[in-house]
């Protein structure tokens, strides 16, 4: 379910640093900025980390995933490129393409109603842009490998299998 955050405190409460990015999008139509991320929740990572000492893992961790929507996106750039292999000009990125990106930092300064943002994903480039709302989505998902020597995805509340460079659909729903 997407919801819509305020997004001074979202960014500021949420620590999306070394989260890998799966999809950049702009849909242009319905004035959206689309980041799919593949959540590394640090902060989360290193508590545990600290609890469980050299306790052996039965089974991998959760994976969180999380869909920003920046809504009202306008006059996105994408500067810093440092990649022979990539297009400083090319916008959308799917984790099917090499390499994945992974964020790095983020500012973020809001003037009234209207905010401007600069994400850096280290040598991929930093994406700047303006917008005037943001809405999330997340899931929840646990990997079990297959016979193929990979790994399934699941969403832990509903049982239903995605993929993994995949977790939401494509298409986006409405945002009020």
């Amino acid at each position: 379910m997407i919801t819509r955050v305020d997004p001074e405190f979202y960014l500021e409460q949420m620590n999306l640093a070394e989260s890998m990015v799966l999809r950049i999008r702009h849909l242009a139509a319905q004035s959206l900025f689309e980041l799919v991320l593949n959540y590394a929740n640090i902060d989360r990572v290193l508590a545990e980390m600290g609890r469980r000492g050299s306790e052996p893992r039965t089974e991998p961790p959760p994976r969180e995933f999380i869909r920003l929507l920046f809504l009202d996106a306008a006059e996105i750039s994408r500067n810093n490129v440092k990649l022979k292999n990539v297009n400083p000009s090319d916008i959308e990125y799917l984790s099917t393409k090499a390499p994945n990106p992974v964020l790095q930092w983020l500012r973020m300064s809001k003037m009234g109603e209207t905010c401007s943002i600069t994400i850096g994903f280290g040598t991929f480039g930093d994406y700047t842009f303006g917008f005037n709302g943001l809405a999330e989505e997340r899931r929840l998902g646990r990997g079990v490998p297959n016979s193929a020597g990979s790994w399934d995805y699941f969403d832990i509340a509903d049982g239903q299998r995605f993929e993994f460079e995949n977790p939401f659909p494509e298409d986006v729903p409405l945002v009020g």
